[in-house]
């Protein structure tokens, strides 16, 4: 029937739930037949509606309510009420496992020590006094997890360095927050860390291995074989992380243009370089892939339990001891295989430019170079 003019229309009754923008739920009916409706807004801020087939008030409020309740569920944490528990489980999903293994392993690692010193709080309550006792209790040894290596040495506390490092990450994570939209609104609204002071090494630990050491150690590792004599040659040689070396396979090696790849899933740096091998590097790859006998590519150092996996940090990390042991060379805090990766620096720096001398170890920032 069409309304007189000045007739005002009967106004639809409604009911309203939840919050604006985050859950909001509208109960209406429409004056035509009567029948309730429901209306609110998708994840993506789309308006939807659905009938309920019904007339009663008070079914459709209970229908209301329960929707709002639904999309509060999936809404998640807003950015004020995140807590630490929910930020590391999200970063640990989405960014972690793009990072090399060891770096995995590091961010677990330090997120377990985050939550153990701060358990699973809000984190826009946390502050400078959380972030000063974090440093306290690692620098005194009273936070550690369990199975914690130096605790079987006997060592109580960790260096500025490694709580640097963990710090380092706890940074990234609310800083990756801040960048990422849940709902249409930051993960995290503000990093609560940011311009904090991080430890400083005062006197860092960075000794050298010298000519005469490195014969000695030379020495001790053809008694121990000729894989552990490449290892250390090719780390001496090329200048690269340890890591990088014993991750090489056959086929980033080009013998007859005395080449080698390194890739970016080794790397620290997370690219891929080529860099050349010097005449001893060279050669001593040519006698190895001879006598390894294999046919296709593989690990240049297999591991002795499964040939199909390289050869653990762990295992060269005890022949590095091993080599020390032999080769009467003073055990010094702190030197190992990256002690060679300084040697190669140390060794060229004086008549190679330094752009080249970055390109040949692999590094990316040549103030590493003159400050490290």
């Amino acid at each position: 029937m069409a309304t007189s003019k000045g007739t005002k229309r009967k106004r639809e009754s409604s009911y309203i739930t939840g919050e604006k923008g985050i859950n909001r739920v509208r109960l209406f009916s429409r004056s035509r037949d009567g029948m309730l409706w429901l209306e609110w807004r998708d994840e993506n801020k789309a308006k939807r509606c659905a009938p309920l087939h019904h007339n009663d008030v008070q079914r459709g409020k209970i229908a209301a309510n329960e929707v709002a309740a639904d999309l509060l569920k999936n809404e998640g944490p807003r950015s004020g009420e995140i807590t630490l528990k929910t930020l590391f489980d999200n970063y640990e999903r989405e960014v972690t496992p793009t990072k090399s293994p060891a770096s995995q392993k590091h961010d677990k690692r330090a997120m377990k020590l985050f939550l153990s010193c701060w358990g699973n709080a809000t984190v826009k309550n946390l502050d400078r006094r959380d972030w000063d006792r974090f440093i306290k209790e690692r620098r005194a040894g009273t936070l550690k997890l369990d199975g914690d290596w130096r605790t079987k040495k006997g060592i109580k506390g960790v260096r500025d360095r490694a709580i640097e490092h963990d710090l380092k990450l706890l940074l990234a994570v609310c800083n990756w927050a801040e960048t990422v939209r849940v709902k249409g609104e930051p993960m995290l609204g503000r990093n609560p860390f940011k311009g904090f002071p991080l430890p400083a090494e005062a006197n860092p630990r960075r000794p050298i291995v010298t000519h005469a050491e490195y014969s000695k150690l030379t020495e001790a590792a053809k008694k121990e074989g000729p894989e552990v004599a490449l290892y250390l040659l090719l780390n001496h040689e090329t200048g690269h992380r340890c890591s990088a070396v014993g991750h090489l396979r056959w086929s980033d090696v080009d013998i007859d243009n005395a080449l080698v790849t390194w890739r970016a899933s080794y790397d620290k740096q997370g690219r891929e370089h080529t860099t050349p091998l010097t005449a001893v590097a060279a050669e001593a790859l040519k006698v190895a892939r001879k006598q390894a006998a294999r046919i296709g590519d593989g690990w240049v150092f297999p591991s002795p339990i499964d040939p199909e996996k390289p050869t653990s940090r762990e295992f060269w990390c005890m022949t590095w001891r091993r080599l020390e042991a032999a080769g009467e060379v003073e055990r010094i805090p702190g030197r190992g295989w990256h002690s060679l990766r300084r040697k190669f620096a140390t060794d060229l720096k004086a008549d190679t430019p330094l752009a080249d001398l970055c390109s040949l170890g692999g590094w990316k920032d040549h103030n590493t170079v003159l400050k490290c």
